[in-house]
């Protein structure tokens, strides 16, 4: 049995990044519609990336376009989206990654560590988390720009091999 046989993480994972979201930026996440923007190809996007592994292993990670990446950063940094440097918009996503992802392991069976943050960024690249498969993925709107955290499960050695993939663009590729 798997952890997500035992829990079903949609409701926790909106919770926990709707509320680590908050303290961080005032700017409320609304829940995506259709017909919202997405995101897609062509465009600069950012992904915050945390593995968590132990009695469970899997990754949490965080997508949003450039334009939320600069929101997120000034607010955390007090200064002007335009003003933020690379090196801040890295380490302001990496920290709500690392925020998103220690809260889930906070859910999980013990003992469990949980990575240090990596982030990419650029325009139609893929983030692989080898072995996994997608649990689940919760997406928002915030100042009319995308953000999507989803949540992988790392395969176990008995079952099929295979390799989840995040593209920029949402979909995800076993």
């Amino acid at each position: 049995m798997t952890v997500n046989e035992i829990l079903d993480f949609e409701p926790e994972l909106t919770e926990i990044t709707e509320r680590v979201w908050a303290s961080l930026v005032e700017a409320p996440l609304l829940p995506r519609q259709p017909g919202e923007p997405a995101l897609g190809p062509g465009a600069r996007t950012f992904t915050g990336c945390v593995q968590i592994t132990g009695a469970w292993e899997g990754a949490v990670t965080v997508h949003c376009s450039e334009a939320l990446a600069k929101v997120l950063t000034a607010a955390m940094f007090m200064v002007d989206p335009e003003d933020t440097t690379p090196e801040e918009v890295a380490d302001a996503l990496g920290e709500l990654a690392n925020m998103v992802g220690g809260n889930v392991k906070a859910l999980l069976p013990e003992p469990c560590r949980i990575s240090l943050p990596a982030v990419a960024d650029g325009m139609d690249y893929r983030l692989s988390v080898p072995g996994a498969r997608p649990l689940t993925a919760v997406t928002w709107t915030c100042q009319g720009e995308p953000l999507m955290v989803r949540l992988l499960e790392r395969r176990t050695a008995d079952s099929p091999a295979g390799a989840a993939v995040a593209s920029t663009n949402g979909a995800v590729q076993s």
